[in-house]
């Protein structure tokens, strides 16, 4: 029944997720702090853009889809065969077909424990939107310490006359050689981009001669394959940026005398790296008095300081503190010249002049503004590694879930 509860709030907090919600990014807005250890290590978690209330997450851990979850004997969507290889270059030999479907949803007992955790601070979880995703599989999973692979390479036999390839072995920490190709062919479904990171990945896979005992030998255990196949699907998050604020206290009369003389020195037309070169100067002139603007930085404590947070916090400062005064100081004046080679055809480009601005001399002296920039989106990288385990059967005949495995129940949300 707990579990019940867990899909149709999953559910019906995907059906209405509000159109403008984004996740955040962790830099501006993290959340990990109030989670478990375990809860981490088995995702990746996002406050939201504007609702307090979203929690967005992507599963680090995936595996075999499954059916039937609410009951006693959950189905893996999974099946493996063997047959004798009757003509080819294999002729005579055992190969195992694969096939089934990866779900990156993640263990169901995890995404219990992390709607637990988020329930207690009021929050809603749900599956991050994903703008691209990727599968890469992998074969020979191979543990090889911390010193560098020893692999060893060989030509095959040339048994079709056809030619020779080149077949490696990696050694494990048991010393043991284990082949570096596995899959003879594989075909899947690419993950959607534009979609959530909660998906199911179909695949088809043949494998090289010499793996039928092997593969046996996992499905007699409900062994974890991930000595031999893993697939990791690499998510690209789109999140947003905090908006920052900073505050100009103006002098107007002294920043038309700066406007004046830098003025002046480009014969009164400036063009329009000159006016960036102006607003710069203004931004870090030391001297209040005499420039007429003093910009404060709000930080994260909620307090306005002299001291911009980072350099591109200062610079984006800037640009919208030109936006903002630009009109009031300077006209824009667009120039047109005919082309020296075509007389039919002209070329635009602007100039700036000082702008008579009575208003702001002669009656608005003084004036505090607030300028506002976002640094704009960011894609955040998170991966969702699925491996093939707790399936049990025979090649060639029904598969099951290992559901005397305490961590297989806990893939399917049961005690």
């Amino acid at each position: 029944m707990q579990k019940k509860a867990l899909v149709l709030a999953t559910a019906i907090a995907a059906c209405s997720t509000n159109i403008n919600a984004t996740p955040m990014d962790p830099r501006d807005k993290p959340v990990t702090q109030n989670f478990s250890a375990e809860v981490l290590a088995n995702f990746d978690l996002f406050a939201d853009s504007d609702n307090n209330k979203i929690l967005w997450y992507v599963p680090k851990l995936g595996n075999i889809a499954l059916q039937a979850t609410h009951t006693t004997a959950p189905r893996p969507r999974f099946a493996a065969s063997s047959r004798e290889v009757t003509r080819g270059i294999f002729e005579g030999e055992t190969i195992v077909n694969l096939g089934g479907s990866f779900s990156t949803s993640g263990s169901l007992g995890a995404l219990q424990r992390l709607n637990n955790e988020a329930s207690s601070y009021g929050l809603t979880v749900r599956a991050a939107p994903a703008s691209k995703a990727a599968a890469k599989f992998m074969v020979s999973a191979i543990d090889v310490g911390a010193g560098r692979a020893d692999v060893r390479c060989q030509d095959s036999e040339d048994i079709t006359g056809l030619g020779t390839v080149v077949e490696c072995e990696v050694k494990g920490l048991d010393g043991d050689y284990y082949p570096t190709d596995m899959l003879y062919r594989l075909n899947s479904r690419a993950p959607q981009g534009k979609s959530t990171v909660s998906q199911n990945i179909p695949f088809q896979a043949v494998l090289l001669p010499g793996f039928d005992q092997l593969i046996q030998d996992k499905l007699d255990d409900g062994a974890q394959w991930d000595d031999l196949i893993t697939a990791d699907v690499e998510w690209e998050i789109g999140t947003e940026r905090k908006t920052r604020v900073a505050r100009a206290s103006i002098k107007w009369k002294q920043i038309f005398e700066q406007a004046h003389t830098y003025m002046s020195i480009h014969n009164f037309a400036c063009v329009d790296v000159e006016i960036e070169a102006f607003f710069q100067n203004l931004a870090t002139c030391p001297n209040e008095e005499q420039c007429g603007v003093k910009l404060e930085f709000l930080h994260s404590d909620g307090q306005y300081k002299d001291q911009p947070p980072s350099d591109s916090a200062f610079n984006d400062a800037v640009k919208a503190f030109q936006k903002d005064l630009e009109t009031e100081l300077f006209n824009e004046v667009a120039v047109y010249q005919e082309s020296q080679i075509d007389p039919l055809k002209k070329s635009r480009s602007s100039v700036f002049t000082l702008k008579a601005n009575y208003q702001k001399v002669l009656v608005k002296k003084n004036e505090t503004r607030y300028l506002y920039w976002n640094p704009g989106r960011t894609v955040q990288n998170s991966a969702t590694t699925m491996n093939i385990g707790c399936v049990t059967g025979t090649l060639g005949g029904k598969m099951s879930w290992d559901m005397d495995d305490p961590a297989c129940r806990d893939i399917a949300n049961q005690q």
